[in-house]
Parts: C-alpha cells; sequence; structure tokens
C-alpha cells in the first residue's frame, strides 16, 4: 500500500522535471503546494492530468495551449456519483480490481492522473519485533504514480493505484507497493484506452526499480502532525 508520501518537489521546479517526460509538455501549473514531508490521506496533493480534460471539466475557464496542467486534490477518491464525502479514505486503488470496483471503475475509463512523489514511507517489522518506518526514493529525481482522479461538487479527489510487490527488490518492506510509471509509460496511461493500459496496472518491472534506495527513517513521521526535512533523517 501507500499510506504516507513525500512531496518537496512542487510548483515550477515539478513542471520542469513533468516536461522532461515525454509527451507531457508543455505543462501549466494551476495550483501551487508548499514542500511536504509526511504526507497522508484526505490532505491536498498535486496531481497531472490531462489539459482537455481539465477543460471538459471547467468549461468556462481560458482555453489552455498546455498538454498536461498541475492541478491541487484531495488525496482520497470522492466517486463522482457520491452524495457526499465517503468515510472511507479511498486513497489506494489495487490494480487488480480498478478497472472492476463500483468507486474507481468510472475514473479508471476516463480520468487517469499522474501523483508525482519524492518517495514514500512504509513501515515493517525488524528482527526485534519493531515496527520501523523506512523511506524509498529515487535519489535523482521525483517518481510519477499511477492514479485516478474525479471532479466533484467544487473539488478534485484522486487516489493512488497500487500493485503487489511480490518478486521485486521490495517485497520484503510490504507486501503491496504504488506503481510506479516509468517515463515512457506516463503518457500511455493518461491517453490510453483502458484496454491500452492494462498493463500498467500489474506489478513494474524490475528495471524500473533499479535505482530504487530504502533507508530507516525518523520513527516521527508516524505523527502526521510532524512534518519537516528532518524526518528523512536516520533514527537517533
Amino acid at each position: 500500500m501507500c499510506g504516507r508520501f513525500v512531496s518537496f518537489t512542487v510548483g515550477e521546479e515539478l513542471a520542469v522535471e513533468v516536461a522532461e517526460v515525454p509527451g507531457l509538455r508543455p505543462v501549466e501549473v494551476r495550483a501551487e503546494a508548499p514542500p511536504r514531508f509526511n504526507v497522508g490521506p484526505t490532505q491536498p496533493v498535486q496531481i497531472i492530468v490531462p489539459t482537455e480534460k481539465l477543460q471538459e471539466q471547467l468549461p468556462d475557464a481560458p482555453v489552455s495551449d498546455s498538454r498536461t496542467s498541475l492541478i491541487g486534490a484531495r488525496w482520497g477518491l470522492i466517486p463522482h456519483w457520491a452524495k457526499e464525502v465517503p468515510k472511507a479514505p479511498w486513497f489506494n486503488a489495487r490494480g487488480e480490481t480498478v478497472n472492476s470496483k463500483p468507486a474507481f471503475r468510472d475514473a479508471y475509463k476516463r480520468s487517469r492522473c499522474l501523483v508525482p512523489a519524492d518517495g514514500w514511507y512504509e513501515w515493517n517489522i525488524n528482527a526485534e519485533g519493531k515496527k520501523v518506518p523506512y523511506y524509498a526514493s529515487f535519489s535523482d529525481r521525483p517518481v510519477f504514480f499511477a492514479g485516478l482522479w474525479t471532479a466533484w461538487e467544487d473539488m478534485y479527489s484522486c487516489t493512488i493505484v497500487t500493485t503487489a510487490s511480490e518478486g521485486s527488490p521490495i517485497e520484503w518492506l510490504h507486501d503491496r507497493m504504488p506503481r510506479i510509471l516509468a517515463p515512457e509509460d506516463c503518457a500511455s496511461w493518461l491517453w490510453g484506452d483502458p484496454e491500452e493500459v492494462s498493463a500498467l496496472r500489474e506489478p513494474v518491472d524490475n528495471a524500473v526499480l533499479e535505482p530504487l534506495e530504502v533507508r530507516e527513517v525518523d520513527p516521527a513521521v508516524g505523527n502526521i502532525r510532524n512534518d519537516g526535512p528532518e524526518l528523512l533523517n536516520g533514527p537517533v
């Protein structure tokens, strides 16, 4: 699963990174965000969406010639048909069932997004039986998680697609992981037909994970009120 992540590459800096991904430029920043080091469910995040899909949701908005837009969204999907904010914070969607589960299937068909992150946290039990937090990241760049998004009343919301980690270099950490998209797969995820992107609901190729680094971090990350770069330090 992915229940906490880090997002310190934001705004225009993030737009520069997005523009380097094949098929995503030009990029328009429509929402700024502060750097965050402990993002939790229901909190605001930044997502990348096709601009034409955004225009469909905002027909009165100024027409833009950008291909993708960086917008703000609630982390926790609210289906377009929901009458109220769901009590269950649907912040993860299993890749195996995202095309059939009622909460996600419409978004999977019509409104996929990228959720940028600089890394994510996961907890594991060590040899002494203690629950220990770890940070997984690529050292030189943000990653892009496969996501879904919706427009609901006056807000946007999103969820992160997850897959099994069995057979990957980090299966020891947790049995689930966010579905990381290789740069060459990002545009396909945003614009491909549901059938065309079905393979992107399956576990990522281990070659994509080769640069991934995992290290133990400060236990203070367990408290969602803690937020700062010091969380990425090892335990004292």
